[in-house]
């Protein structure tokens, strides 16, 4: 190994010098490498150089390691400490740490635990999951700056008391005696800005403080802060504290705000299901119940499934908590995660509100966590996708369960995991708000069978081309139309981006179609103005982009589009109301493909609020939680289209998006109306979903899966080997499938069926085959236990070639 360029923990660290004697270590100190280091899962023993002249690191603290044997320079996380090496360890081969990284963030003893938990739970190196705990912008110090300040001196202080301005014979000149006496009215301690010094004491120039410090009544202090540019006034702008309204809680809100309330006093470990109709109240539950943990003295999570209903959450917190309230986002810039990050961990912020990773804020000992509120528990976006693919739902509920805090699920579509724990297991106290709070109508629903609405439109001799007929049928139009007259607001739902998703070849003995190179999947047409061609084609699934081909490669015909997306919807809506809709004004379309930013979503939804946009279009996002006023119309179209996705929980998530846009209606003085377009108007999660029975949906729906005998009945972990050759993909996936299958229990209790290999529904993606295996069982400790033989024999680890999902919500 090379000689380090300089020392990095204040002494050289050479080849001869790198293992050394154990007498030169003051400690041990376990360390998670930031790799994937997955073969110890409890760290990698270190050493603490005597030589140091520091403390040894304390758990959750950065340290630099040399890691492997090119002894690489690796960053990680202590887990453990020791004043011995531990039994099986020899002495003379452990490496010393290099060097504690100092102002680079560090996780408290607790998120270490949870950590530890998440990394043997979801099967990922603990490494790897405290680093996603800890933001990049903490680690890097994105924003911090140090300026320097000044505070009064311990001779400064003996010379105010003596009242004798004098130093080595010379007397200070007046303004320098004034500039003395205002640094003695600060607290003890406290710095000061030497301008701002200067101005109170009527100066210009700060020359007479660098004649005191040179005299040392007044020191220099290097002061380190964060600083971050808030452009959003949402997020930055500060609340004054109102109170709760004066207005009467409905039974069901008194019921379950006095259960939850009840737990936080207890301070018992405690899971509260809040299944509430859309317009029901559950946020109002969840401010009264967070005043209570406030006046206990401990500190609250509030986690929200998008960015985009951050800045409504945060603004409606702030208006009721005052300026306590931290937001915690993909959404902010790295200064400002890194400033909130801050503001959390100093305990000046005591409520966190913001997506996925707000479960992981780092809120002090004095003011623990006692409260973890989690808004539309249901929704798919709280489980991330990538390694450590962990469920921020049940990460909320095991840090609750560590540090005895209360949870609240809430949701007007609980998810069949968290309604089989209440309802079935009672594990959770289930409390329903089965009705819209004063003041709010309840929308009405109306099924539109699309094959009789297209019959209708034929007998009356409609001349509207069929594309535009199927895709708003003529009792939308007519009802948006009405909407619109009035000066009403209105909401479309298609859950499709795009122009168009396919291109193929009209020709049918020919039927060819334009598929991605690198997946097994079709692209996707996309309109683009600016472009020369005018359009483009892209895959949504590793986002690789082409021309549009004019003629088919194959027969030379020329190709065209089939199918509907968001832009050919929000073409032909302005093409229909030519007189009320127009592009980027008061049409204003809400995809992946328009909303690339937080501010983004801001200024639309913001711009929806205001009544400058009348309608709003777009995907699944606007059935999240919006509350927007005046909404008389929501039209959803293809209601179904989710029905034919091979995978089990369809149904489900069909009923909830219909559900939760149908939600958005009748929020205020206007009664709304609910138009369901479908091609399978007696499918049950698409009649029930316009009934908002979510009663008789849930017990049809854990009643299938009970018979079929998956989730939540059972528990999945699924594997997925990928390799650009699907020789070698499907040999490693027999392999592994081979070793669960030898190691699961027989026990009926504990039985682990082993699925597959086999290929995925997307047999490609991003040019790497992907064969899935499947663990299925009664037990989650019996998964986890086969997982784990697997994991130290490193048949499976969180690598580009394997992707390991404990508790799938996707089986695409």
């Amino acid at each position: 190994m090379a000689v380090p360029q300089r020392p990095l923990y204040r002494h050289a660290v050479t080849q001869t010098t790198l293992f050394q004697h154990p007498e030169s270590f003051t400690s041990y100190v376990k360390v998670a490498p930031e790799r994937g280091v997955d073969h110890v899962i409890g760290g990698l023993t270190y050493g603490v150089p005597a030589t140091s002249g520091q403390r040894p690191p304390a758990i959750g603290q950065r340290v630099l390691v040399p890691l492997g044997r090119g002894n690489a320079k690796t960053p990680g996380y202590v887990v453990g400490t020791a004043d011995a090496a531990p039994d099986g360890y020899d002495p003379d081969r452990i490496k010393p740490i290099l060097r504690v990284l100092e102002d680079t963030g560090c996780l408290s003893p607790e998120l270490v635990r949870l950590g530890s938990w998440m990394a043997s739970y979801y099967c990922c190196p603990l490494g790897m999951v405290l680093a996603n705990m800890l933001p990049a912008s903490v680690r890097k110090g994105t924003g911090r700056v140090k300026r320097k300040v000044v505070r009064l001196a311990p001779a400064g202080r003996a010379c105010l008391d003596s009242g004798t301005f004098e130093v080595e014979g010379k007397k200070l000149t007046r303004l320098q005696k004034a500039i003395l006496e205002q640094a003695g009215q600060l607290a003890e301690g406290q710095s000061i800005e030497p301008r701002d010094l200067v101005t109170r004491a009527g100066g210009s120039t700060t020359s007479p403080v660098t004649k005191l410090v040179e005299r040392r009544l007044l020191e220099i202090v290097t002061r380190s802060e964060i600083r971050a540019s808030w452009q959003d006034a949402s997020s930055e702008s500060a609340g004054t504290a109102t109170g709760p309204p004066d207005f009467h809680l409905t039974d069901g809100q008194t019921g379950a705000l006095e259960a939850i309330s009840h737990s936080v006093a207890a301070h018992d470990f405690a899971v509260h299901a809040l299944y509430g109709v859309t317009g029901s109240g559950k946020t109002e539950v969840y401010l009264r119940a967070i005043d209570a943990v406030l006046a206990a003295g401990r500190s609250v999570i509030v986690l929200v499934p998008e960015i985009s209903l951050t800045p409504q959450t945060v603004a409606r917190f702030r208006a009721r908590l005052g300026d306590d309230v931290a937001v915690l986002h993909s959404g902010l810039t790295s200064a400002q995660r890194h400033q909130q990050w801050a503001s959390i961990e100093k305990g000046d912020a005591r409520v966190v509100v913001g997506a996925r990773s707000a479960v992981f804020a780092p809120f002090p000992d004095p003011a623990p966590v006692g409260l973890i509120v989690v808004d539309e528990e249901h929704d798919s976006s709280y489980k991330q996708d990538q390694a450590p693919r962990y469920h921020a739902r049940d990460v909320a509920i095991k840090r609750a369960q560590m540090l005895n805090a209360v949870v609240v699920l809430g949701s007007a579509t609980p998810s069949m995991e968290t309604c089989h724990n209440a309802v079935v297991r009672r594990l959770y106290t289930w409390h329903r708000l089965p009705e819209r709070v004063p003041g709010m109508n309840a929308a009405v629903a109306r099924i539109v069978d699309m094959a009789a609405d297209l019959r209708l439109a034929e007998t009356a001799g409609s001349r509207q081309d069929r594309t535009t007929l199927e895709l708003i049928g003529p009792t939308l139009q007519s009802e948006l139309g009405k909407v619109l007259e009035d000066g009403g607001k209105a909401i479309v739902l298609l859950n499709r981006r795009g122009y168009a998703n396919l291109v193929c070849c009209p020709s049918a003995p020919c039927a060819w179609v334009l598929y991605c190179d690198e997946c097994d999947a079709a692209m996707v047409l996309h309109k683009d103005r600016t472009l020369k061609a005018g359009a483009f084609v892209q895959c949504h699934h590793c986002q690789a982009e082409q021309r549009v081909p004019k003629r088919c490669p194959m027969c030379d015909r020329t190709v065209r589009s089939l199918g509907v997306g968001t832009q050919r919807l929000e073409e032909v809506l302005c093409r229909l109301f030519p007189d009320h809709l127009e592009e980027g004004t008061t049409l204003r379309r809400v995809d992946s493909d328009t909303m690339r930013r937080a501010a983004d979503y801001h200024e639309v939804l913001d711009a929806f609020r205001a009544g400058q946009a009348r309608v709003l279009l777009g995907t699944q996002i606007l059935a999240k939680g919006h509350d927007f006023p005046d909404v008389r119309l929501v039209g959803v179209i293809n209601a179904d289209a989710a029905l034919h996705i091979p995978d089990f929980r369809s149904a489900e998530r069909t009923f909830q998006l219909i559900t939760q846009v149908a939600g958005r209606a009748g929020r205020g003085e206007h009664p709304g109306t609910v138009i369901v377009q479908t091609w399978q108007p007696e499918a049950p999660a698409v009649r029930l979903a316009a009934a908002q029975d979510y009663r008789t949906f849930g017990r049809q729906e854990l009643t299938d899966r009970q018979q079929a005998g998956l989730p939540p009945y059972s528990r999945l972990a699924r594997i997925v080997v990928r390799h650009q050759q699907l020789e070698k993909a499907q040999q490693r996936a027999e392999k592994v499938a081979a070793f669960f299958r030898k190691q699961a229990s027989h026990d009926p209790e504990r039985a682990v069926a082993v699925h597959g290999p086999m290929p995925c529904a997307l047999g490609r993606i991003a040019g790497q085959f992907r064969i899935a295996i499947e663990l299925q069982s009664q037990s989650a400790g019996a998964i986890q236990q086969v997982l784990a033989g697997a994991r130290n024999r490193g048949l499976v680890r969180s690598d580009a070639q394997t992707a390991v999902d404990v508790d799938p919500i996707t089986l695409m």
